[in-house]
């Protein structure tokens, strides 16, 4: 009796993993599907010739890359929140401006200093 338990439990175990392994698999096919979804969009918008027609991809690129968040487990808009955050932080304005009147840089010179000082251990704590 024991025997055809065990045999259940771990035919039960092996069925849950596999489970997990058939919706991964999904999970990345879907997420290759959107990325070439993606970059057939981008192509279509690098040839549009009107205004209207690039705001129509673009709106197509934020569908899927609102879907592709989605996937993962997070907001678009939450992204992009966390991420202007980060560059605010990263690229201070106020900092930037010090470094080019102080320090005499240029504003291109000021950026990349700030992005060599950055701490990228940082930037888990705004994409939490």
């Amino acid at each position: 009796m024991l025997e055809r338990i065990f045999k259940i439990g771990s035919f039960r175990r092996l069925q849950r993993h596999e489970a997990r392994f058939v919706k991964q698999v999904h999970l990345e096919e879907t997420r290759e599907k959107i990325q070439n979804m993606l970059d057939a969009e981008n192509e279509e918008h690098k040839q549009a010739t009107t205004r209207e027609e690039r705001m129509c991809e673009v709106a197509d690129m934020a569908f899927l890359l609102t879907r592709m968040a989605e996937l993962d487990g997070y907001s678009l808009k939450d992204a992009i929140n966390s991420k202007i955050r980060r560059n605010n932080d990263k690229y201070n304005p106020r900092a930037l401006r010090r470094l080019q009147r102080d320090w005499g840089m240029t504003p291109d010179e000021s950026m990349a200093f700030a992005k060599q000082r950055w701490d990228r251990d940082r930037d888990k704590s705004y994409f939490t």
